[in-house]
């Protein structure tokens, strides 16, 4: 869960790419904007990715190449 992901007013779209190995976990969301706003929306954003081996990853979360989050984490 992502909170308060500060992004545009004029969003269409947020898509994502997800990509898994080993020893990291990169989750890298992409906006598609329908309009230029003059404005600035918080918005949240669950996400989940199913069939994770159990180990130790570094997870990095980034909108559009520009990382926001980046920790080890422990999966079970």
């Amino acid at each position: 869960m992502i909170e308060n992901l500060g992004i545009s007013c004029g969003v269409y779209h947020i898509s994502d790419i997800s990509e898994v190995d080993d020893q990291t976990i990169n989750v890298d969301f992409r906006i598609i904007y329908e309009s230029q706003a003059n404005c600035i929306c918080n918005i949240d954003v669950d996400y989940s990715i199913d069939n994770i081996k159990p180990g130790t990853y570094e997870l990095i979360v980034s909108v559009s190449n520009w990382v926001i989050y980046q920790e080890e984490i422990i999966c079970e």
